[in-house]
């Protein structure tokens, strides 16, 4: 008699929001364009994909405006989640 084979599944591990609400300065001199990732310290090495966003005030966009054509839409997020499939406390934002 054969036993019964489980279906393969997807290990998750743990899952981490990020929202990006404000950065303020005191001095608003440059346009602020951001990116974050998750990096192992014991590995040495990033473990995610790059998340960019900006977090720039509607003076500041209306001032570089003439100079970005187009505003990607991937850009435009200001939340993300990263994926961890094995969680350690060597992993650091």
């Amino acid at each position: 008699r054969r036993s019964i084979t489980e279906v393969p599944r997807e290990h998750f591990g743990h899952r981490i929001l990020v929202k990006c609400l404000q950065l303020s300065l005191e001095m608003e001199v440059e346009p602020i364009f951001v990116s974050m990732a998750l990096y192992d310290s014991r590995e040495r090495k990033k473990i995610s994909e790059t998340f960019h966003f900006d977090l720039n005030s509607d003076s500041t966009m209306r001032l570089i405006s003439n100079h970005i054509t187009h505003a990607d839409v991937s850009s435009v997020s200001r939340s993300c989640i990263f994926s961890i499939t094995y969680p350690s406390p060597d992993v650091f934002l």
